[in-house]
């Protein structure tokens, strides 16, 4: 994957790691880091992408974890991208942040080892996220993963014809018509803001 910058490099500090953890936790969203980090487990990947860097934390989350890496985030708000940018030359993070429509990233196809999108059931429609995934299943490479940070106010999604008391996740409906095939349960995740629905799949091979 040549097409790829490799980030530059800097020398990880204390006190930013530790100012990120505290972040985390006054925001409420510590548990769901955690809980994600978890599932991803240390499984070695070149390249990670996050869609939507609103929460530096999370992205601070990440990078820690995949420290060998290329670390890449986007959002095509342009307050929490500037936002970000502004964080990431206070703290030296060596995340690339860039600004981009999330239906149109700026990467070749199947090159991405895992991909975290954040409230991207939450800031749009139906078939504007589904859009979104369709674009992030392009990017992510076969057998690569996905994971969705979410309130757990828009979890659930009603088929338009259900069987009765038939309810289904909205996140796990978008991923698997987004091309998603292999995918988790969702976990629901409580935390300070109320709670999380963390969702995860798998780009099939």
């Amino acid at each position: 994957m040549n097409s790829f910058p490799r980030p530059s490099r800097s020398n990880g500090s204390t006190w930013r790691a530790l100012r990120a953890r505290a972040l985390a936790l006054l925001t409420g969203e510590g548990s769901v880091h955690r809980a994600l980090l978890d599932r991803i487990g240390r499984s070695p990947a070149n390249y990670v992408l996050v869609l939507g860097c609103g929460s530096t934390a999370l992205v601070d989350a990440l990078e820690r974890r995949f420290r060998r890496a290329g670390v890449f985030a986007i959002d095509e708000d342009i307050p929490a991208f500037h936002r970000a940018i502004r964080e990431a030359k206070r703290t030296g993070s060596r995340v690339n942040y860039d600004w981009s429509k999330l239906t149109s990233l700026p990467f070749p196809s199947d090159g991405i080892d895992v991909l975290v999108g954040r409230y991207l059931l939450a800031r749009y429609p139906p078939d504007v996220a589904l859009d979104v995934l369709k674009e992030a299943c392009r990017v992510v490479r076969p057998g690569g993963e996905i994971y969705l940070v979410e309130p757990a106010a828009v979890r659930t999604w009603w088929n338009q014809n259900p069987k009765e008391g038939q309810q289904q996740y909205l996140g796990e409906y978008l991923l698997r018509k987004a091309g998603f095939k292999a995918y988790a349960t969702a976990e629901r995740i409580p935390t300070l803001r109320g709670p999380m629905t963390l969702f995860e799949a798998i780009k099939p091979l």
